[in-house]
């Protein structure tokens, strides 16, 4: 095959392989990917219809939050371009935003309100 069908052929098939590579985007996903452990803090609600205020940890991994609130309701909620960070799962909403190395969201229902604020303490990138 001619080297410049070739290259056409490749081109091609590169073109269907998604968004187009972003420096920005990859810098953000570098900066915020990783492990966070802090405070998860009660602010509305009692206990055993609430989760107790703890210690706790999520995940940032590909941009994306993960979170088991309760053993029922795990959130993988995007990472905006601004950091922020918005995901329902009625009854229950979570709204924050991840920037220097620190995440801080709300899970708020009908009943309750959990406040996280956590430190990044590891990247596995």
């Amino acid at each position: 095959m001619p080297k410049a069908a070739a290259a056409a052929l490749l081109l091609a098939g590169l073109a269907g392989c998604g968004a187009p590579f972003s420096p920005a985007r990859f810098a953000l996903t570098n900066q915020i990917d990783g492990d966070y452990q802090g405070d998860v803090r009660l602010v509305r609600g009692r206990p055993p219809v609430c989760e107790r205020s703890q210690y706790g940890v999520a995940l940032v991994g590909d941009r994306t939050l993960w979170l088991a609130y309760n053993p029922t309701t795990i959130f993988t909620v995007p990472v905006q371009d601004d950091g922020s960070v918005h995901a329902e799962m009625l009854p229950y909403v979570l709204d924050g935003r991840v920037a220097h190395e620190r995440l801080r969201f709300t899970v708020t229902s009908p009943e309750c309100q959990t406040a996280y604020d956590m430190d990044f303490i590891w990247n596995h990138s």
